[in-house]
């Protein structure tokens, strides 16, 4: 598990500074991956589609351009229902700006 725990903290909020530092796109593929049993350390890789949609969302809203997954409908929901979210809020703040 301390691998996992390393590969997690070690590479978190790197990406958007890699890419724009490089130009070019960034791929993540941390999908059934075993640092994700940081989170259930008995799951097996067929087991760990939480984490690696957890780990989807987040490489995706650091920055990944790419994302290298098993489960894609799974993953394109939670990404497609976070945009959507995230846009609501967005607008919520701005109307909120503009009436105070």
């Amino acid at each position: 598990m301390e691998r996992g725990r390393r590969a997690c903290e070690g590479e978190g909020g790197h990406t958007r500074e890699l890419a724009s530092r490089t130009g070019v796109p960034i791929l993540v593929g941390a999908s059934r991956k075993s640092f994700l049993t940081i989170v259930d350390p008995h799951a097996a890789p067929q087991s760990r589609t939480g984490a690696s949609v957890a780990a989807a969302l987040y490489a995706m809203r650091e920055g990944a351009s790419l994302l290298r997954v098993h489960d894609v409908r799974v993953t394109a929901q939670a990404i497609d229902l976070t945009r959507l979210l995230e846009a609501r809020d967005h607008g919520e703040h701005e109307e909120r700006g503009a009436h105070e």
